[in-house]
């Protein structure tokens, strides 16, 4: 490792602040901010959260666009690993645990209950995103940092006006 890396990890670029979560995703209003909050660093493994972040660099230092993604992040973790109550995300006394299933429902029946998921036609990566709206939302919006930049082929240049012999 190259001396002049920092020996002790970034600190975080975005700090998880519940009260503002709640008023911007009311749907986990039953959610224990605990929990919550666990489930945000989770997302902060997923999303870069320090100044090194792509985000944060190509937006100047500004880290607004990262605690959306953030945000939204936990909300799909949330979603997927809460328990329920009446199939909303709730960490209360008698939920149950969070639905299995896992894609959109391609298939059901009623007379003794079958139903089936399936995920097609989705890009590598992308079907764990796809599985709630918030995770949609995170998968659409952060396509810019997932490209690398562009750099076109070197073009050499024919110059016929010069001698390409070899002597």
């Amino acid at each position: 490792m190259p001396s002049d890396w920092p020996s002790t990890p970034l600190p975080p670029a975005v700090n998880f602040d519940y009260a503002s979560w709640i008023s911007l995703f009311p749907d986990f209003v039953n959610i224990s901010e605990g929990f919550a909050s666990n489930c945000f660093s989770r997302a902060s493994y997923l999303c870069q959260n320090n100044a090194a972040s792509p985000v944060v660099c190509a937006n100047a230092g500004d880290t607004t666009q990262l605690q959306y993604f953030l945000n939204l992040l936990t909300c799909h973790i949330v979603w997927l690993n809460a328990p329920q109550i009446n199939g909303l995300p709730n960490t209360g006394s008698g939920s149950t645990p969070a639905a299995p299933l896992v894609g959109r429902i391609s298939q059901a029946t009623e007379g003794s209950v079958t139903v089936a998921a399936d995920m097609p036609n989705q890009p590598q990566g992308a079907a764990w995103y796809q599985q709630t709206k918030w995770g949609a939302e995170y998968w659409s919006a952060s396509a810019a940092y997932r490209q690398g930049p562009y750099i076109p082929p070197y073009r050499s240049r024919l110059r016929p006006w010069l001698c390409y012999r070899i002597f």
